[in-house]
C-alpha cells in the first residue's frame, strides 16, 4: 500500500470500521476464534517484541483504530470476546507495522480503570441525550458489549493486545485528545467531567489540561494504561479535534510538559518491565496554517 503515512491514518478509521462490521456480521475469520478466551488475558512481558523492532521508521504502516467501531458493529449483549477478537483479527489480516488502538477520550475508556470511567457506564444515557432519534437497539448496544466483556473478566484493550502478541505486531495505546464527539455533553461521559464542568474550554466541550487538576488526572490515566497493560506505548491523537487547551499561544507549553512527562513514565515503566523501549507518538495536524479539519461543528 504506497499511500503517504497521512493519506492512510486519514482513511484508516473508515477503513477499521468497514472490515469490523463485515468481519462480525458473516463470521468470517473464525478460524482465529478457538481458544481466544484463554487468550484474553494480557500475556507475559517474554512475548512483546522487543529492541530495535520498535524504532520509529521501522514499524512500516500505522493502522489507526477507533474507539468504538467494533462495539458499534457488534451483537451487543451477546457479546464474547471471541466477537471481538475476529474484528481485531480481520485489522489485523491487513498486515500493519502497528496497530495504534484508540482506547479513550482520554476519559472514558474502554478498558478496566481505577482513574477513568470505563465506556459503558454513561453512553447509553448520552447517546440518547445527543441523538433523541437513535433506536434503542442502537442506543444500547456499545454499552452492553462493553458490559458483557467485563462481565467475563476482559475489556477490548485487552483482546486487542492478546491479538496482536499472538501476530507479532505492536500495539500502542491511543488517546483521542480532549475528544468532543459528543458535542455539547461530552464532559456527561466521565465521572471526572461531571464533577468539574468548571474546568471546561471556554466556547469548548472539553476540559482544560492548563487547569492542574485536569492536567493531573490525564497524567494518572497515561499511567495506569502503561502499568497496568502490556502495551507497546502510548500515542495522542491532537489530530481529530480543535481545543487542546486554553489560550493556546501562551499555555501551549502544557503540551509539551504533558509529552515530557509521558515519556518519563514509559521511560520508567520499560526499566521496571524489562524492556528496551515503549513508543511515544503524537498525531498532529499538517500546518499550522491550515484549519484541523475540514468541517467544524
Amino acid at each position: 500500500m504506497n499511500l503517504l503515512r497521512r493519506e492512510f491514518l486519514a482513511g484508516g478509521i473508515a477503513a477499521a470500521a468497514g472490515w469490523a462490521a463485515l468481519r462480525v456480521a458473516s463470521g468470517d475469520a473464525a478460524r482465529h476464534s478457538a481458544g481466544t478466551r484463554k487468550r484474553s488475558r494480557a500475556p507475559s512481558a517474554r512475548s512483546r517484541p522487543r529492541g530495535n523492532g520498535l524504532e520509529g521508521k521501522r514499524l512500516g504502516t500505522i493502522f489507526n483504530n477507533d474507539i468504538n467501531n467494533i462495539l458499534a458493529a457488534s451483537s451487543g449483549a451477546d457479546m464474547t470476546a471471541e466477537e471481538y477478537q475476529r474484528a481485531v483479527f480481520a485489522i489485523l489480516d491487513m498486515k500493519p507495522g502497528l496497530l495504534a488502538q484508540n482506547v479513550g477520550m482520554p476519559d472514558p475508556v474502554i478498558y478496566r480503570s481505577a482513574v477513568a470511567t470505563a465506556w459503558d457506564k454513561y453512553h447509553e444515557q448520552v447517546t440518547r441525550l445527543v441523538w433523541p432519534e437513535a433506536k434503542a437497539e442502537d442506543a444500547g448496544r456499545q454499552a452492553a458489549a462493553m458490559r458483557k466483556l467485563l462481565e467475563a473478566d476482559t475489556d477490548p484493550l485487552t483482546l486487542a493486545i492478546a491479538a496482536c502478541r499472538e501476530r507479532g505486531v505492536p500495539i500502542v495505546a491511543s488517546y483521542r485528545m480532549n475528544a468532543e464527539d459528543f458535542y455539547q455533553s461530552t464532559t456527561l461521559m466521565s465521572d471526572f467531567g461531571r464533577a468539574h464542568a468548571q474546568f471546561k474550554i471556554p466556547g469548548a466541550n472539553c476540559l482544560d489540561p492548563a487547569v492542574p487538576e485536569v492536567f493531573a488526572h490525564r497524567m494518572e490515566i497515561f499511567r495506569e494504561a502503561a502499568e497496568r497493560y502490556d502495551i507497546d506505548g502510548i500515542e495522542f491523537d491532537f489530530r481529530r479535534w480543535y481545543h487542546m487547551v486554553s489560550n493556546p499561544l501562551e499555555n501551549h507549553p502544557v503540551l509539551t510538559r504533558m509529552v515530557c512527562q509521558t515519556r518519563r513514565i514509559l521511560d520508567q515503566v520499560a526499566r521496571r518491565k524489562s524492556r528496551a523501549k515503549m513508543l511515544l507518538g503524537a498525531r498532529v495536524g499538517p500546518s499550522l496554517d491550515s484549519e484541523p479539519s475540514p468541517f467544524r461543528h
